[in-house]
């Protein structure tokens, strides 16, 4: 463990590679019984369903348009569009995912399948997706979830020598965000993720915190340009929502999908009374590097402070020479995981409190090198002194 200056993290961020797909995680389900809390999470989970968004309709339906229009002028929301629609809006429901629940009979299929090695992903698409039956021939609800397919990003599921590269980022999370939610005075997290893709990273996250940890979740934000109706995946994006919706109808918490940061950074400043982030994720979502780092108001207005950045990305090791490079090999890349926590500034930075990079088959947390550049550093001023 080791704190890196902000030029250090400004360097690593420079060289980190953009993936045009987003890569997530597999998990192996975990024996361990569910923490001897789940009751009660789930009697607090069925009481805060009622104070949620939905519940502030009363009275709207009476009103003129032009009420509806000038409250949401007063929040900075946009007044185009129906009457259901300005309804919808003024009480923060319009980016709302409400699903289906999926058969309890269905999960423990899925459940049992991820369990006894009877899941194989596969390329589909230029997506990784789970398979798309499962043993009884039944289709799998979570099929259209998927992860990307880039196979030069270091964080490939089917690349050689790295199968084991995302079932380590997940367990290295959900351990963290585990000890993280036992240290705080609130009993249910809101859990926001940049740059989620086809969510098949956050439904492992997400299933494995509240099935096996036991942790209560409140609220779940997903941002990324892929639900953009513009996206050339937006049929795949709305089929993967659908999914991880349907999957978590019955969890007592709420999801809220958003096209960019930008819309989902207004829409939080219009409801403060929803809360911020206490987990804010990127997985293999360097393109959103930026909107943390370089944009304090964003993480001022969306994150509590002492909230868990987690971070996961593929680091380039090299850099490209100038001149045509069409049938270059690929650079090389590795993988990193961090984790963050943002101060109580003003500011509201986030500070490194761990790193760590894949190197010669395990995670290297970077001491050996530290350690190394202070003896070399002390070996030169002996020079220097003889």
């Amino acid at each position: 463990m080791h704190v890196v200056s902000a030029s250090v993290i400004c360097t690593v961020a420079a060289s980190v590679i953009r993936c045009p797909f987003r890569t997530l995680t597999y998990w192996k389900v975990s024996n361990a019984a569910p923490s001897s809390t789940c009751c009660e999470h789930k009697h607090r989970r069925s009481t805060l369903r009622a104070h949620s968004p939905t519940s502030f309709n009363a009275g709207l339906e009476g009103r003129t348009v032009a009420y509806l229009q000038r409250r949401l002028r007063e929040k900075g929301l946009p007044v185009s569009g129906r009457k259901a629609a300005l309804i919808k809006r003024l009480n923060g429901t319009n980016y709302q995912v409400l699903g289906t629940p999926v058969p309890k009979s269905l999960r423990r299929a899925v459940r049992k399948a991820m369990l006894n090695g009877a899941w194989q992903m596969s390329l589909r698409n230029s997506h990784v997706h789970p398979p798309q039956a499962l043993i009884s021939r039944q289709k799998n609800p979570i099929c259209e979830l998927g992860e990307c397919g880039d196979s030069n990003c270091a964080l490939y599921r089917l690349k050689d020598d790295f199968e084991h590269i995302r079932p380590d980022i997940l367990e290295y999370f959900t351990q963290k965000i585990t000890t993280h939610a036992n240290g705080l005075e609130r009993w249910s997290l809101t859990y926001l993720s940049l740059g989620c893709g086809l969510l098949h990273f956050d439904w492992q996250l997400i299933e494995r915190l509240i099935h096996h940890e036991g942790i209560s979740l409140v609220k779940i934000w997903l941002v990324d340009p892929i639900f953009r109706p513009s996206s050339k995946f937006s049929d795949r994006a709305s089929r993967a929502r659908d999914a991880f919706a349907n999957w978590f109808a019955d969890a007592g918490f709420e999801i809220h999908t958003f096209p960019t940061a930008k819309v989902f950074h207004r829409w939080a400043l219009a409801f403060p009374e929803f809360g911020k982030a206490d987990v804010v994720m990127q997985c293999d979502a360097v393109e959103t590097g930026p909107i943390i780092d370089k944009n304090a108001e964003f993480r001022h207005d969306v994150a509590h402070p002492g909230a868990l950045n987690l971070q996961a990305y593929s680091q380039l090791l090299e850099r490209r020479r100038p001149g045509p490079g069409r049938r270059r090999a690929p650079r090389r890349s590795v993988p990193v995981r961090r984790m963050r926590v943002r101060e109580d500034t003003q500011e509201a930075e986030f500070n490194l409190l761990e790193e760590h990079t894949w190197k010669d088959g395990k995670w290297d947390d970077g001491t050996a090198d530290l350690l190394q550049a202070l003896v070399d550093d002390m070996y030169e001023e002996y020079q220097e002194y003889r």
